[in-house]
């Protein structure tokens, strides 16, 4: 006679995926912007300052995000959080026979996502001093270089970003 999974097992395997279907799993991401310091908004409600933490309780996944992002003397940035697949979790759904497919999604955001803001230019550098106008762009590309060496900016990303600031000053 084969072995058939006592009750007991049962019962744990049971207790186990209700533990995890219940748990409170997040869906979470790490929103920058070039400058920091900008209002972050996610489809019209206000997350935070950049950088933030954005997160999304599995249960509520429901992608497109839509991202505005603001900064006084800035062009406002508006972007979609364009979803990514989540390789592990389909991995975990197959050696669970489907189990993690249920309780959570398939697709997640991407580890970070950064965001370049450009200077306004109805508000212009008029008024202001050239040295003033130097320090700010000192701060923006330092500011930029630090996101680059600790690996948020892919070398492309850095440079497409610099590029970007050093045109508009």
């Amino acid at each position: 006679m084969p072995n058939l999974p006592q009750p007991r097992s049962l019962l744990r395997l049971l207790g186990l995926l209700v533990g995890v279907s219940i748990s409170g799993c997040m869906t979470s991401t790490q929103i920058r912007t070039v400058p920091a310091g900008a209002s972050v908004y996610v489809n019209d409600q206000l997350v935070g300052t950049s950088p933030v933490t954005y997160s999304v309780p599995d249960d509520t996944w429901r992608p497109p995000y839509r991202l505005r992002a603001e900064l006084a003397g800035y062009q406002p940035v508006q972007a979609e959080l364009h979803p990514v697949t989540a390789t592990g979790r389909i991995t975990g759904a197959i050696f669970t026979l489907g189990i993690v497919a249920a309780v959570r999604p398939m697709s997640t955001f991407a580890d970070n996502y950064t965001f370049t803001l450009v200077r306004d230019p109805d508000q212009g550098h008029a008024g202001s001093s050239s040295s003033a106008a130097s320090r700010s762009m000192e701060a923006d590309l330092t500011e930029l270089k630090r996101l680059f060496d600790d690996g948020t900016l892919s070398p492309k990303e850095y440079q497409d970003a610099k590029d970007r600031l050093l045109r508009e000053y």
